[in-house]
């Protein structure tokens, strides 16, 4: 496992609050994103804290795990604000990428439905 000696930088706390946020934005845990790096919660943790320092490969894994690209995880470009603010919505719309294509259809014409009666 890495250790550090000194505490962590500016810089590098920076990152993980970002790495946080973009998590966050996608609606995932940690124990999620975890699963999907193939890592420990607790690993992630200490990424997200700024107490381990991100190496290249690993900036391009959580890249593309947070469908994010590596200048807004370093800081270089701002954040994009996409999708849903509603964690709970979030989360529900990640999980659907995991249903079938009729199902999707399905759903997405009741969704449809249901907008047309919002907003004729």
């Amino acid at each position: 496992m890495p250790r550090r000696t000194k505490p962590a930088s500016r810089t590098e706390q920076a990152i993980g609050a970002r790495l946080k946020e973009l998590r966050k934005r996608e609606g995932l845990t940690q124990i999620l994103l975890a699963a999907k790096l193939d890592m420990s919660q607790s690993l992630l943790s200490r990424y997200e804290r700024g107490e381990l320092r991100l190496h290249g490969a690993l900036v391009a894994e959580f890249a593309k795990a947070l469908k994010a690209t590596a200048d807004e995880l370093l800081g270089i470009k701002d954040v994009k604000r996409h999708g849903p603010q509603d964690q709970r919505f979030a989360k529900r719309l990640h999980r659907l990428d995991g249903l079938s294509e009729r199902r999707k259809q399905a759903l997405l014409m009741m969704l449809d439905s249901f907008l047309r009666e919002d907003h004729p």
